[in-house]
């Protein structure tokens, strides 16, 4: 059952040191008490040279701090869940929103991408959740 769901992020201001961002990422694991496991995208090609470097970094980060406390961790590439959750391995962002929508996801709007990112997480739990028979659920939902 998905008690929580968001977004965070982590950018590099323009004072601040390079390893700010890892160090914001790693606190903000740390504040997940209780998760049995952390689902996330696979990024195969990055856009820049930064952005690799960021992503590696953190996805590095992820799978050390899962190993340090037992958890289990699993990606899935993005056209793997699109096709998953919306029947389109290239939706768009406002389909993903609406069919998170349609499964319950109370925070986000009809008819716009407002908070794709978090939709984006619920797609890719979603479609993790159905290869294993699991059907995803809110808290709150009834059945």
């Amino acid at each position: 059952m998905i008690k929580h769901t968001g977004v965070a992020t982590f950018k590099k201001h323009k004072d601040e040191k390079p390893g700010k961002k890892f160090f914001d990422f790693q606190n903000w694991l740390i504040e997940f008490n209780g998760v049995d496991e952390v689902f996330y995208e696979i990024v195969p090609q990055v856009a820049s040279r930064a952005a690799g470097e960021t992503y590696h970094g953190m996805l590095a980060m992820l799978h050390t701090f899962n190993y340090s406390l037992g958890l289990r961790c699993c990606g899935i590439y993005a056209n793997s869940w699109k096709k998953e959750f919306t029947g389109n391995g290239h939706s768009k962002k406002i389909d993903v929103c609406k069919q998170a929508i349609d499964l319950g996801w109370k925070r986000g709007e009809v008819g716009t991408d407002k908070l794709n990112d978090e939709a984006d997480s619920i797609g890719i739990a979603y479609a993790l959740l159905q290869k294993r028979g699991v059907k995803l659920r809110f808290e709150g939902d009834d059945d």
